[in-house]
């Protein structure tokens, strides 16, 4: 988990932030499912990947901006190795987002479940 922190500098801050947001509304989705919960747990799950993206956004640039002013034989190694780790923050903001997904769908069919059940008690009445 530190490793983010390491590798993703601020940006892994931020994610991790994200995360536990996002983890909060997917958790209260999982154990007391409604819609409200789910609008709210499927926008806390997707502020990790967007915090993600425009850390990337960021870091491209920042290679772009770099490698103006490099040597023009070393520009194709340190474009490749720059987008490498530019594309770091993006990556760990599409693993929490996806980890987050897992409890949202066992809300969506608990609530699902739940909705059948009270249907078939209400045909029954």
């Amino acid at each position: 988990m530190l490793d983010i922190v390491r590798v993703a500098g601020v940006w892994g801050y931020l994610i991790l932030i994200g995360f536990a947001f996002g983890l909060v509304f997917a958790i209260l989705h999982a154990s007391k499912a409604s819609k409200w919960t789910l609008i709210l747990a499927l926008l806390g799950a997707a502020i990790p990947p967007s915090v993600g993206l425009v850390g990337s956004a960021m870091g491209r640039a920042n290679v772009e901006r770099a490698i103006a002013s490099a040597d023009p034989k070393l520009e194709p190694l340190l474009r490749a190795k720059g987008n490498a780790e530019a594309a770091i923050p993006q990556n760990w903001g599409l693993i929490f987002g996806g980890v987050l997904l897992v409890p949202i769908g066992i809300g969506e069919l608990r609530r699902r479940g739940r909705e059948k059940r009270e249907a078939k008690a209400a045909k029954k009445k």
